[in-house]
Order: structure tokens, then C-alpha cells, then sequence
């Protein structure tokens, strides 16, 4: 089908932006339009194919993205800074995506909790609606409610009520210094019944790593669906596509996974787990990477750009409560890799190392510092995430 150009999806006649900021200037919330690049937008509605006569057009053409209540929600437009990618960057409409979407959704929106708002293009049967993926419940939620309607609400909706338990004292200001990059995670996590706005610990993580988080929702969702009910799960085809992963992976960096590590990762990703330091400092929720076709793609676009090494440092899981990274160091000892921790927080990527820099080898220097050895193995690792997995079993036994 032909596609229409920039020019012939601007609809000058029955632009709806005026009806946009009429709308956002007599609404109940605050909000701040980001400033936009005239040819990014112009590709982003030929992306989209959506005239300008429609909301998502007009918000796609005429802002970089918006702003809500503070910032705790970010609308998608065609990018800028201030908010994290694009409508194009988000759904795999850009040359050069750095987000994996979710098929049959367009993504429009993410909130300071962790929640991603998108279209329904063909996952929950064509409704046209918004659906709002949800941290307290892990579920993608329709709001019943088509892209304009959903405009509508960020503009004179009833935020509070709807955030409720997600929400604090002092949410407005936390939000508005939390920045474009980064969402609130909270321990305990919003979907335990322990957890809420005001009794978890917040502390902000990437919000790549929250949206890697919705991506293995989905994957598992896809799992569990795609074989029909009379016919068995096939293991086999499954080992055999985990073993084909595995030496890809292992091609690429040039190493042999610990044998221990592989032992224990078909069970560690499908759980969470904390790992408490000398001091007695506990990390919470921490996941294991999937060993899959996004893992090389994951750590590139996540952890290289901090990491002293990317081709002997390798990353296999993370804390979604922290942000931190778990690492395998292959520099030392190859067939028996020490396990180093990076505290996301407070590391340093390479471009801002490069510009602090004195003179070319204090670059590495910075990078180094951004790792520090916690255990001599992976066994050694491993055995201190089961003794706090006892650990918490005797307090929950207590209680």
C-alpha cells in the first residue's frame, strides 16, 4: 500500500493541536511540552501514517513529548530531551531501534511507577484502546478508552485517584528530579501485598530495565499460550534453542559460561533473589538474564557503556530494587570467573569518564572503579543467594 508523505498527513485545515493545548491549558494537572525537531516529527508521522487531524498525529508532529502531573507520566511524541525515546523508538518504527517492542501494541506512554500505557494494534484483538500495563498486578489492564479519550484523562482525569496506592508524600517533588531515563522501583514490589507507595523503599532504575521487565511478561505469556492443548511442550526443541543461544553467546565473547552458573539458570530466571555484602548491605529482587537473542543487544545498549571491559566483563543479572549489575570477570581466571558487582548509581560511563579525564589512561581508571569483586566464583555467589533464601525462610517462620 502507498504510503503518504509528511506533507500529506499535516491536515492544516483540521489540525487538532489547538484542540490538544486547549485541552492541557484547562486541565486540572500540570504539564510540560517538550520542544520539537521539526524533522524527526515529520518522520515519525510517516512512521505512523496518522494525520495530524488525529490526537496521536498532532502530538507526534507538534512535541518531543509531554510532560504530566509532574512528570510522573511521559507521553510519547517524535523525541527530545527530557524524555526517554520516541513513538518510533519505542515500537520499532525508527532506523535504528534501541527498544524492543511488544507485538501488537504501540507504545505511547510510561509512568514514574513503572507502568507503560499502549495501543492495542492487534494483541487483545484490534480494540483500538488503551491498555495499561500495571506493576501492582503484572497484567496488561484495558482502560477502555480510545487514544483521545486517554489524552482526555491525562488533562482533566482523576490522576491521584487512580495512583493511589502507588503514591506517597512528596511524590510531586521525587518525580519532577527524577529525570527522563529513569522510573521508581519499589521494595517490596507493588504487586506483593506488602507493598504500596508509602511502606516500600523507593529507589530509581532505568527505565530500559523496567520495560525488560515487561518484555519477559510477555514472553512468558507467549510461552504458555502458543502450544495447543492437546499437544505436549516439546523440552527437547526448547534445550536444543537455549544450547544454540548459549553458543552464540559464548562465540561472541569468546568464553565458556561456569558450569554451575548454567546449571542453576533455567530455575534462576523464573525467580528473584537478594545477596547481602560483608557489611551486611542487602540487595533485593535480583534477576538472571535470560541467556537468549537479546542477550549481547541488552548488555550493549544497558551495561557496556559503564563497563571497564564488555568483551571480559560479562553481565548475568541485575537488581530491579537497585539498578545494580552482577558480572562474570574472565580477565584473571577464564575457566573460573570471580563475580563483580557494579553499583548503578554510582558508576560512570565512558563519555563523561572521557571528559573528566585528565590524560588517556585515567579513562580506564574511572571505568574500573565502577566494578568491585564480591566472590571468587559463581559457586561461591550462589552460595550467598541461598543463604539469604534461608535467611528469609526463617524470618517469614518467626513471623
Amino acid at each position: 500500500m502507498h504510503s503518504l508523505s509528511a506533507d500529506q498527513l499535516i491536515d492544516h485545515e483540521h489540525h487538532a493541536w489547538d484542540e490538544l493545548m486547549q485541552l492541557f491549558t484547562g486541565g486540572r494537572h500540570t504539564y510540560v511540552i517538550l520542544p520539537v525537531d521539526r524533522e524527526e516529527s515529520r518522520q515519525t508521522l510517516e512512521r505512523l501514517q496518522m494525520s495530524t487531524r488525529s490526537y496521536l498525529g498532532a502530538i507526534a508532529y507538534e512535541t518531543g513529548g509531554v510532560l504530566v502531573d509532574h512528570g510522573w507520566i511521559k507521553l510519547l511524541g517524535s523525541g527530545a530531551p527530557g524524555i526517554y525515546g520516541s513513538l518510533r523508538s519505542w515500537n520499532g518504527l525508527h532506523d535504528q531501534p534501541v527498544l524492543t517492542e511488544v507485538p501488537g501494541m504501540l507504545t505511547v506512554a510510561y509512568d514514574a511507577a513503572g507502568g507503560f500505557f499502549a495501543l492495542d494494534t492487534g494483541r487483545f484483538g484490534q480494540t483500538g484502546h488503551i491498555y495499561y500495563f500495571a506493576p501492582d498486578t503484572l497484567e496488561w489492564e484495558s482502560t477502555e478508552l480510545a487514544y483521545s479519550g486517554f489524552i482526555n484523562w491525562l488533562a482533566v482525569g482523576d490522576l491521584q485517584q487512580f495512583y493511589e496506592t502507588f503514591r506517597w508524600e512528596g511524590w510531586q517533588q521525587e518525580s519532577a528530579q527524577l529525570g527522563a531515563e529513569r522510573v521508581f522501583s519499589y521494595y517490596p514490589p507493588l504487586w506483593t501485598k506488602e507493598g504500596s507507595g508509602i511502606a516500600s523503599y523507593k529507589s530509581p532504575v532505568p527505565v530500559r530495565e523496567a520495560w525488560s521487565f515487561v518484555l519477559e511478561q510477555f514472553e512468558d505469556t507467549q510461552t504458555h499460550t502458543v502450544q495447543p492443548a492437546d499437544e505436549p511442550v516439546h523440552v527437547e526443541q526448547a534445550q536444543q534453542s537455549l544450547e544454540q543461544h548459549i553458543d552464540r553467546i559464548e562465540k561472541h565473547y569468546g568464553i565458556c559460561f561456569p558450569l554451575d552458573y548454567l546449571n542453576q539458570l533455567q530455575d534462576a530466571v523464573k525467580r528473584e533473589y537478594q545477596y547481602a555484602d560483608a557489611e551486611g548491605h542487602v540487595d533485593w529482587s535480583i534477576h538472571f538474564a535470560k541467556l537468549d537473542d537479546r542477550f549481547i543487544a541488552n548488555n550493549e545498549a544497558l551495561v557496556d557503556e559503564m563497563n571497564p571491559n564488555p568483551q571480559r566483563i560479562i553481565p548475568f543479572a541485575w537488581s530491579v530494587s537497585s539498578g545494580n549489575y552482577y558480572l562474570l570477570d574472565y580477565r584473571q581466571h577464564p575457566e573460573q570467573p570471580a563475580v563483580l558487582l557494579m553499583e548503578h548509581e554510582e558508576a560512570i560511563v565512558r563519555e563523561d569518564a572521557e571528559a573528566e579525564a585528565e590524560y588517556p589512561e585515567q579513562v580506564q581508571e574511572m571505568l574500573e572503579g565502577n566494578v568491585r569483586q564480591i566472590a571468587n566464583s559463581f559457586e561461591e555467589f550462589a552460595a550467598n543467594l541461598k543463604e539469604q533464601e534461608q535467611t528469609m525462610l526463617l524470618d517469614d517462620e518467626e513471623e
